[in-house]
């Protein structure tokens, strides 16, 4: 089976490393120590990732697919009789319900709160599956500056050899409570789905999903569709029922969102930005170093400016210099 990206390729996450008071000073813990991200250093050592639900992406058109619903003429028609304003036409939609139904039709989709339903449906659908979003690209100056903290982030390098061999489908893994010892959390796989944004110029060009009769593949294919003002970003999507994966309470307010993890031996690269703080950068290479055993896997580089043009580029790091 062909697969979607070559083995040994890696798609990054743009990730803020460290936060700053109202001062621009760095925000340090009781010891003087640099306070790194809580959730970055969670995706770094325990493979932790957050699945968001579409609704809170940055993009208000994102996964909000046409939907088409497939009623019966029956179940219109009684529709359309229920309405107080039509009472005096009803005669009228009675003796036309076979020659000019379509006008009536239109009119009921139109001029009713029809339109908000499907909104509403829609949303209720798609907030049933969390989306973890990576790129293929990890020199793009637009999402250093929107996703990595003004370029003082980082950009997570990670090895999808390790996703699985099997095209779109890769497992995930979450904790639960051993049923036998309530104070230990073992983790059991579950499946997700796994593959490319596909853009597209016009919300007509993506494939209404029709009610009823959809599938939950028809669902996840509109899942994986966006706008193509977005191609920048040279996506890629993890995507599982919600209703699967651990609720994250931490994150109830920010994100929504829900808690998988990856394989942690799949991060294989760390790129630190143009404003990445030097001694932040310290702290972080000395953390992985003491708890990651396979910290030797792990490159770094750090991102610079490319002297004739306006793109980034980038340069291998020794770790042992950079601690």
């Amino acid at each position: 089976m062909k697969k979607i990206i070559q083995e040994n390729r890696c798609l990054y996450k743009y990730k803020t490393l460290y936060s700053k008071n109202y001062k621009e000073e760095l925000i340090r813990d009781s010891n003087g120590d640099i306070q790194l991200n809580e959730y970055t250093l969670n995706m770094l050592l325990n493979g932790e990732i957050c699945l968001q639900s579409p609704l809170k992406f940055n993009d208000p058109f994102d996964c909000l697919v046409p939907i088409k619903f497939e009623l019966s003429r029956k179940k219109i028609y009684n529709a359309l009789c229920k309405r107080k304003d039509l009472d005096a036409l009803k005669e009228k939609i009675i003796t036309d319900y076979d020659n000019d139904f379509d006008w009536y039709y239109e009119d009921f989709i139109e001029n009713t709160k029809f339109p908000k339903i499907k909104e509403k449906f829609t949303h209720e659908m798609v907030d049933q599956y969390g989306v973890y979003c990576l790129s293929k690209n990890k020199d793009n100056v637009l999402m250093w500056s929107h996703y990595a903290h003004n370029h003082e982030g980082i950009c997570i390098g990670i090895k999808t050899e390790r996703f699985g061999k099997k095209q779109k489908l890769i497992n995930l893994s979450m904790t639960e409570i051993n049923p036998n010892n309530q104070n230990e959390k073992e983790k059991i796989n579950i499946p997700a789905i796994f593959d490319k944004v596909h853009y597209v110029s016009t919300h007509k060009k993506i494939k209404p999903i029709k009610y009823p009769t959809m599938s939950q593949k028809d669902i996840y294919n509109s899942i994986f569709q966006k706008s193509k003002c977005w191609k920048y970003e040279q996506e890629y999507r993890i995507v599982a029922p919600r209703d699967q994966i651990e609720y994250s309470e931490a994150n109830n307010n920010k994100a929504g969102c829900n808690k998988a993890y990856i394989d942690v031996n799949s991060i294989s690269e760390i790129y630190f930005g143009i404003n990445t703080d030097i001694e932040a950068a310290r702290t972080l290479v000395k953390i992985l170093r003491k708890k990651l055993t396979n910290f030797e896997n792990i490159q770094f580089y750090k991102m610079i400016k490319n002297k004739d043009h306006f793109n980034l580029e980038n340069y291998k790091l020794d770790s042992k210099l950079i601690y």
